[in-house]
Parts: structure tokens; C-alpha cells; sequence
């Protein structure tokens, strides 16, 4: 378990970062928009994601 605040950030609490932790993801648009439009647009972002968690891992 370690404490992690991001490079370059004001104002932001530092996160726990648990190894094989569950975490709630949320994402909002700016002002508030929805940041995906139909189901297809909601897969791919998904899938970016999952890619870039999986890019992200520890090794």
C-alpha cells in the first residue's frame, strides 16, 4: 500500500493505492457533459480503459 500524488498537481489530495484494490472510476465532460455518446462510443472507451490500465500495472 503506498500514498501517491500525481506529478505536477495543485490541489490534490494524495490517492491510496491499494495492489489488486477495487476502485469506483467516474468521469464527467466538461460542464458536466456526458463523455460518451451511444453504446459504441461507451466500448470503446472501455476498452481504452482497459488498455491503458493494463499499460499502467505493475510489472
Amino acid at each position: 500500500m503506498e500514498w501517491q500524488r500525481k506529478r505536477g498537481s495543485h490541489g490534490v489530495a494524495a490517492r491510496l493505492n491499494i495492489a489488486e484494490g477495487v476502485y469506483h472510476v467516474t468521469q464527467r465532460g466538461v460542464e458536466q457533459r456526458d463523455i460518451v455518446v451511444d453504446d459504441e462510443d461507451r466500448r470503446e472507451w472501455l476498452w481504452l480503459l482497459g488498455h491503458n490500465l493494463n499499460r499502467q500495472a505493475p510489472s
